[in-house]
């Protein structure tokens, strides 16, 4: 399908790990990789965490799911997590299966991380 993968990378700004994402979050080895990406940093102890889609052109419903393990896994240690730059589509489609309400989405990255006080 020539599908690009997806790719992370995370960097701390004002005391928030952001962790930046692009390509695809999709069901397999990516929806897989961004769970184990946010346990590794939640058990270093970096529990404020957003994760940018300004660069991720595709989200299925198991990347969806993916994200919704690792908002979980956040809240689970005490952590928090917010979504920041997502695409109009995935936000659409967040709105009507009402995970909307369940996570934290922000339109910019730096209101994200504002959003930690």
């Amino acid at each position: 399908m020539g599908a690009a993968k997806l790719h992370m990378a995370a960097r701390e700004l004002r005391g928030v790990t952001v962790v930046d994402l692009g390509g695809r979050i999709v069901h397999g080895e990516e929806s897989r990789a961004l769970r184990e990406r946010v346990k590794e940093l939640l058990a270093e102890k970096k529990t404020r965490l957003v994760l940018n889609l300004r660069d991720v052109n595709f989200i299925d419903s198991s990347g969806t799911g993916a994200l919704v393990a690792c908002f979980t896994s956040a809240r689970a240690v005490g952590g928090d997590l917010r979504l920041a730059n997502i695409n109009r589509h995935f936000r659409d489609f967040l709105e009507i299966t009402r995970l909307v309400n369940m996570l934290d989405i922000f339109n910019s990255e730096e209101e994200a991380v504002a959003s930690f006080g």
